[in-house]
């Protein structure tokens, strides 16, 4: 309706009126002529977008993640996966672990994780190892920090992270299998707690219909 609005204006003044501020003006006006509620979901939603997108309530709702059962797991996998895949591959850079510690944590999506990694790169020593800081986040798996620790006594650490990423893969894919499967089954048990009730209410107001086509009486 503003569109055509505009057009209708446009054409008295010959067109010659500026026509983002026409649009604006005959916008502001249809939604007046329908109530303020249009024009405040109008303004609110790119504000809202703005306020959820804060830091401060991204960190507590990538918390309240944290704490939902299945989802939990799932998001600590994501990020052991990730921090420890991208470890690999810059530690073939030749820069020193602290600094390939801080840059992987720097990657992790959730944002509360994130911060408790890079709290530890900032505790870390130029030349520590990587297993020390690994193993102090009581994020990665024991077994997955003693490989990283006989890499680092053969020297060759790149070899032991490439092992451990492709491990926690495997851990992340199933996660992703486990969740989907239940999400499946969640959807079925909604599913038919939603059609049962309906097809007993039907079932019961029909009831003499049915059996009537069912079970005739006899003429």
């Amino acid at each position: 309706k503003a569109s055509g609005d505009t057009m209708m204006v446009q054409d008295k003044a010959g067109g010659s009126l500026p026509a983002v501020e026409t649009f604006m003006k005959t916008l502001i006006t249809a939604l007046k002529a329908r109530g303020w509620v249009p024009l405040l979901l109008l303004c609110g939603i790119p504000l809202m977008q703005i306020v959820l997108g804060s830091r401060k309530l991204s960190m507590m709702r990538h918390r309240t993640a944290l704490m939902v059962p299945f989802v939990s797991g799932r998001l600590k996998a994501e990020a052991t996966h990730r921090f420890c895949w991208v470890m690999g591959r810059l530690s073939r850079a030749g820069i020193t672990p602290n600094t390939v510690f801080a840059l992987s944590a720097a990657t992790i999506p959730n944002l509360v994780l994130r911060q408790k990694l890079m709290d530890e790169a900032s505790r870390m020593k130029e030349n520590e190892p990587l297993s020390a800081a690994m193993r102090r986040t009581q994020m990665i798996p024991a077994e997955y920090v003693d490989v990283v620790t006989n890499g680092e006594l053969t020297g060759d650490v790149p070899k032991a992270l490439g092992e451990v990423g492709k491990a926690t893969g495997r851990d992340l894919a199933n996660r992703n299998n486990m969740i989907t499967k239940r999400l499946y089954l969640v959807g079925l048990v909604t599913l038919a707690l939603i059609i049962l009730p309906i097809l007993a209410t039907g079932y019961r107001t029909h009831y003499d219909n049915i059996f009537k086509v069912f079970a005739p009486e006899n003429e």
